[in-house]
Order: structure tokens, then sequence, then C-alpha cells
């Protein structure tokens, strides 16, 4: 975590929500390749230093159990079955972890809000994996080493009684899924084919459209328009919206003052926030509103009109003032 943190200042990534979403996710994660170098080579030191494989050799008792092997004190010999254990298990690691990285890579290719907002999360993953997998390459296999030490009482498969429980069902059904290939992909496509159909029943939008319960509607009068006129113009659209039964509130803004801070617009630009009534006293939704409204204002000319929601136009400036900064 630390050194990933690292990688993240290196990168211009900070602490946000995204990216400590993306540290939550990973953590999780990046333990799992440590898990399994170390859970291999304290399984191959048994084997080699209990179970009978090493030359350290001691007398077995009933059964094949190992009784008198002593710990192995022959660090050469030791080194060896490491290095053994940690090739056997570090290349399907690799690839494991970047199969994980390769998810991520389409965030990084995204563009507009999606892409500000989720690439802080495709490098922090991308940086803590990448880190925890050169660890359990290099750095736990040398700690298990060091630490790791096989006792002749233990058992020769260096397996606890968790593992051997899941075993007794594991390994029959294991042995089916072999045995009986067909049917096995046959029930799997039956999974597959109706999750495929149930995805072009969900949304697919990055952001849907909430229902804030009221419009913003921008107009852009042409440019050499005066700021008379333009209130003018202004003020009509605002007492077609005021007449729609479904409105309650409006506000208008029309260009800007002398001493304007802030968003400053134009002259020939202006803006009206209509408050919608509650819903339940509404006749109709608010998209019903809108295509009522766009379809009353149509018949002011010479105004081009745009249409959002308050929180929907805070997000498009704040990413605006983002990409600028970015740039």
């Amino acid at each position: 975590m630390l050194v990933a943190g690292v990688l993240m200042r290196a990168l211009g990534v900070g602490l946000n929500t995204m990216s400590l979403g993306g540290l939550a996710i990973a953590v999780g994660i990046m333990v799992d390749a440590s898990i399994i170098m170390v859970e291999n080579m304290y399984h191959r030191f048994h084997q080699h230093f209990v179970g009978g494989a090493g030359r350290l050799g001691g007398a077995q008792g009933p059964g094949g159990v190992q009784t008198t092997r002593p710990a192995p004190s022959d660090v050469a010999e030791k080194e060896a079955v490491a290095h053994r254990a940690a090739m056997e298990v570090g290349r399907p690691i690799a690839f494991a972890t970047m199969i994980i990285v390769a998810v991520f890579v389409p965030l990084f290719l995204m563009g507009g809000i999606e892409g500000l907002m989720f690439r802080p999360l495709a490098v922090t993953v991308a940086a803590a994996m990448l880190v925890a997998l050169a660890l359990s390459l290099i750095f736990t296999p040398m700690v298990s080493l060091r630490f790791l030490k096989p006792r002749p009482n233990d058992d020769p498969e260096g397996e606890v009684a968790f593992v051997k429980w899941i075993k007794r069902g594991y390994v029959p059904a294991l042995d089916y899924a072999l045995q009986h290939r067909g049917a096995v992909i046959l029930v799997t496509l039956a999974l597959i084919i109706p999750t495929a159909i149930g995805v072009k029943m969900v949304g697919k939008d990055f952001m849907p459209k909430l229902d804030e319960g009221a419009l913003v509607i921008a107009m852009a009068t042409p440019p050499e328009t005066s700021l008379e006129e333009a209130d003018r113009i202004d003020r009509q659209v605002e007492e077609i919206v005021r007449r729609n039964p479904n409105v309650e509130t409006t506000t208008r803004r029309t260009g800007h003052t002398e001493r304007a801070m802030g968003c400053i617009l134009p002259v020939n630009l202006g803006e009206i926030a209509a408050n919608l009534k509650p819903p339940g006293e509404r006749k109709c939704s608010t998209e019903e509103v809108l295509t009522q409204i766009r379809k009353d204002i149509a018949v002011v000319p010479g105004v081009a009109f745009s249409f959002t929601q308050p929180f929907q136009m805070k997000v498009d400036e704040g990413m605006e003032v983002r990409r600028r900064r970015c740039k």
C-alpha cells in the first residue's frame, strides 16, 4: 500500500473518493499472490522435509506417516526447495495479476466525465496490483524461506484441517466435472445465455438522468443582440415557462453585472431556472413537462435553447474546469 501511494503521487493521483475506492478494491486482491506463494512453499517444504522426499531422512511410522524426521538444517537444500516452489507458481501468479490489471486498462482510455472520474481508480488499482506482484515474486519467497520451518509431527502434505474438509467435497465434484465435460459445458452455457439476454434489459447510461424537480433553460440570442433586447426576449420566454401548470417558480438571469463574479455570461446569453411542483402535485413527469416547455417556447424566433438540470449543470461545469486545468 505504501509503494502504491508513492506511485500514485508520481502519477499525479491524489486521495479522493475514487482512488480510495480503488485501494479498497485492491487491498483484498493484492494479498492473493503472496498467499499462493506462501502456501506453495509451505506445501513443498512439508513434502520434502517431512513427507520423505528430502535427504534428511528419518524413519517412517505405520501407514507411511513421518515420525522422526527433524526440521531441515541444510540451508542450501532448503533454498533449492524454495526456489522450485516459487518457480512453480511464479508464472500463474504473474498471469493472474496481469489479467486483473488488464480489466482496468479500458478506464485509462475513457474520455469525458467518465475518464476524469474513473482514471484515478484505474491508476490506483493498477499500481497496487503491480507492486503486489513484484513483492510476491521477490520479497515473499525470501521471507518464507526465513520463517517457514516445517515440524516433524506436521501433516506430510502440509494441509490444515479446513483444507482437508473442503477437499472431501471438492475432489469428487472435480472428478465428476472432468468425466462429464459436455454436461458441464451445457450447464455453463445455460447460465450464460440468460445473462447475455438480461444485459439488454439494464440501463447503459454512465450517469442516469435524475429527476431533480427543476429545469435550467439556457438561451442564446444572436451575438450582436443588445442587453435590452436580450432582456425582452428572455422575459418573454420566462412568461411562457411560468404559464405551464406544472411550474411553481422561475428565476431568470440575463447577461452579467459590471462587477460579475464567477461564471460570467455575455449579454446575449441568459438562463431560466424553473422549479417544478412536487411530484404528487404534478400532472405529468419531468420529461413530459420538458417536452411541453420545448414546444411552447419554440415559437420565440431567433433564440437557441439548451436544457439541463441544476445538479447536472454543476457537474458539467466542474468537469469542464478540471478538463481545462489538465490541458
